[in-house]
């Protein structure tokens, strides 16, 4: 998933070179096929292995795909605790992440999908994570700051979907980033927290339709 993200920035204008910006000699030094194609080495967080990729950052001139954000924000710091516990492979940050990414339904139980233990699974998920890999991801969370510019530069339609108990990226900071976004769209579900797509999966995926007909 982390090259597919990583890969996805260039549908954002001027968003590659931000991205290399402490390189050495800078993108324009890096190996190309043609114009705005750049040979890129990224890494798999669970592996740390270098995975060679080609993004083509003309994607952004012809933004014709609808985007869908859900549970974003501008800023995504990420709790001492959290962190914390992240960083020494503590059980408790899978515990952390699963209280406080569901919305107070996710806790008690009662989903439609008979027998499904949302809290429960999602530790389970997490816990065949590959040691470090949580880490890494909550560390580039809290230390992403790059947004203003590049949300600017969106020029695809795009739709920011919040859950209105989220307490991992609250709803409020999903209105913020909606804003920054030339002529996007601003929803929230009530009731669902940051797991929005497992606790409220038909409405999660009806605003999505309603988005996109």
């Amino acid at each position: 998933w982390l090259l597919s993200a990583i890969s996805a920035l260039a549908e954002f204008d001027g968003a590659v070179h931000k991205l290399f910006a402490n390189t050495p000699g800078g993108i324009e030094d890096m190996p190309r096929e043609a114009p705005n194609e750049y040979h890129v080495t990224l890494y798999d967080l669970s592996t740390w292995e270098p995975v060679d990729v080609v993004i083509d950052e003309r994607l952004a001139a012809n933004a014709q795909n609808p985007g869908k954000l859900l549970g974003a924000a501008p800023r995504m710091p990420v709790h001492p605790d959290l962190l914390a516990a992240a960083a020494a492979n503590d059980h408790r940050a899978f515990e952390l992440m699963c209280d406080w990414g569901h919305g107070p339904a996710g806790h008690y139980g009662g989903h439609r999908a008979p027998g499904l233990w949302l809290l429960g699974g999602g530790i389970r998920l997490l816990e065949r994570v590959p040691e470090g890999v949580l880490s890494r991801d909550m560390e580039a969370c809290n230390a992403y700051q790059e947004v203003e510019p590049l949300a600017a530069g969106i020029a695809a339609p795009c739709l920011v979907l919040s859950g209105d108990r989220d307490r991992m990226t609250p709803a409020r900071a999903g209105g913020k980033l909606a804003k920054l976004i030339p002529g996007s769209g601003f929803r929230t579900l009530a009731g669902a927290g940051h797991m929005m797509m497992l606790e409220q999966p038909d409405e999660t995926l009806d605003a999505l339709k309603e988005f996109l007909a």
